[in-house]
């Protein structure tokens, strides 16, 4: 109890009162209408990254529900960890598919994840979604021809 901290203990709102009270107020605030709302914008999502990789061709396949949405730069997608190695050693371009992508859609506006991953929050509205789906389609379209 003297002395110095024998371990360290981080975290996203340690010690912040202004964040734990904006997080506070958000819970309260997404109730089931903001809940379906954004599930929708997931849809739209999901449902436009599929027209984009029908109409360019992309090697990419589209997984997720709600506001959640996992993009798979890779033919197949399997439903297990085990099954994503076999993806990706069948795919062994995936990765430089999936880097170029990011750096696209992150330099075109589009924040999301690494690997593919777009997780939705109650900020976002259609026009966002259509944004990101077009970007989408101009990325796959530059992918398309590098691998050309």
């Amino acid at each position: 109890r003297k002395g110095k901290a024998r371990m360290t203990h981080g975290g996203t709102y340690n010690a912040n009162p202004l964040t734990m009270a904006a997080g506070a107020v958000a819970m309260r605030l997404f109730d089931r209408e903001a809940f379906d709302r954004l599930s929708g914008l997931g849809d739209r999502l999901r449902a436009g990254l599929n027209q984009v990789i029908a109409a360019t061709g992309a090697r990419a396949r589209v997984r997720g529900a709600a506001s959640i949405t996992g993009l798979f730069h890779a033919d197949g997608v399997g439903e297990t960890y085990r099954d994503l190695i076999k993806v990706r050693m069948a795919n062994p371009d995936m990765g430089a598919r999936a880097e170029m992508f990011f750096h696209h859609m992150l330099n075109n506006g589009v924040l999301m994840g690494a690997p593919g991953f777009f997780v939705l929050s109650t900020a976002l509205t259609e026009a966002d979604i259509d944004h990101v789906v077009n970007q989408a389609y101009e990325a796959f379209k530059l992918i398309g021809k590098q691998a050309a």
